[in-house]
C-alpha cells in the first residue's frame, strides 16, 4: 500500500528532477537553485512543502469547479451554485482568526499536514458519494463548508512555516 510519505517523496522528486524540467524546457535544478529569486528551492523541506501546496491547490480548484458543474447539472439552478460556493468560502471569514491563533500556538508543520490530509479526505468523500450516485446538494454544501474550514486553517499554518 502506498503511504502519504511515498506520495510526497514522488511529488518532491518529480518537481525537482532535471528530466521533468527539461521536458518543460526549463534549466536543470542546479541552475534554477543558483538563481537568486529561486533561492528557497535549495531547501528540500521547502520544495516538499511547495509541491504539497501545489498539489493541494490544484485539488481545491478541481473540487470547486467540479462542485459548481455538478450542482448545475443536477439542479439547473445558479442559486444552488452560489450556495455551494458560499459554503466553501464563508469559513475563511469565520475560521481565519482562530486558525491564525492555532498556527501561532501549535506545531505548524503538523497542523499543515493535518489540514492537507483532511481536505483530501473531504474531496475523496465527495468523489465517492458522486460515484455511488448518492450525493445530494446538501451533502455537497456540507462538504464544501468542511473543505473551506480545512483550507482556512491550512493557509495561516503554511504561511507561518516560511520565515
Amino acid at each position: 500500500m502506498v503511504g502519504r510519505a511515498d506520495i510526497i517523496a514522488v511529488l518532491s522528486t518529480l518537481v525537482t528532477s532535471d528530466d521533468f524540467l527539461l521536458m518543460l524546457n526549463l534549466p536543470p535544478v542546479r541552475e534554477i537553485q543558483n538563481m537568486p529569486h529561486f533561492a528557497a528551492l535549495r531547501h528540500r523541506d521547502y520544495r516538499r512543502m511547495w509541491a504539497a501546496n501545489m498539489f493541494s491547490g490544484g485539488a481545491m480548484w478541481t473540487f470547486i469547479v467540479a462542485s459548481a458543474w455538478l450542482v448545475l447539472e443536477r439542479s439547473d439552478s445558479s442559486g444552488w451554485v452560489g450556495i455551494i460556493a458560499f459554503s466553501g468560502m464563508i469559513p475563511f471569514l469565520i475560521v481565519s482568526p482562530v486558525a491564525g491563533l492555532m498556527a501561532d500556538r501549535l506545531d505548524r508543520r503538523k497542523l499543515a499536514i493535518a489540514t492537507f490530509a483532511s481536505s483530501g479526505v473531504v474531496t475523496t468523500l465527495a468523489a465517492a458519494l458522486t460515484i455511488a450516485g448518492i450525493l445530494e446538494l446538501w451533502h455537497l454544501a456540507a462538504l464544501a463548508f468542511a473543505n473551506g474550514v480545512f483550507r482556512a486553517t491550512q493557509e495561516p499554518a503554511v504561511q507561518a512555516l516560511i520565515p
